[in-house]
């Protein structure tokens, strides 16, 4: 959570959200679908709007961020709880994974 407030609002506060989807996902797609899902949880203030961000390729994923901001700094954790409860059940429906990372062991004979 980074500290921070809006002039004359004392309780505001914004935070992230990290999730990494299959590569070979819509990118833009998910973004969307993101801030969208943000929008619908009144706590979240639509001003200054929700930001979807693909920030990274990683070994198992690609990379996105949603930042938002809170209407009191205090709801945070319950906001993201509800986020990442909605952004699950929004991406089994779109069919979007979230991978888990998976190694190949080769093992060799000896003679």
């Amino acid at each position: 959570i980074r500290d921070s407030s809006v002039t004359g609002v004392q309780n505001v506060c914004s935070s992230d959200l990290n999730i990494g989807i299959a590569h070979g996902s819509d990118v833009e797609m998910v973004k969307k679908l993101m801030v969208a899902i943000a929008g619908e949880i009144p706590e979240i203030l639509a001003e200054p709007q929700p930001e979807a961000y693909f920030v990274s390729f990683g070994e198992s994923a690609l990379n996105l961020a949603l930042f938002f901001w809170a209407a009191d700094y205090t709801r945070v954790y319950a906001l993201t709880d509800r986020l990442n409860t909605l952004i699950l059940s929004r991406f089994k429906e779109n069919d979007i994974d979230i991978p888990y990372p998976t190694r190949t062991v080769m093992l060799e004979k000896e003679n």
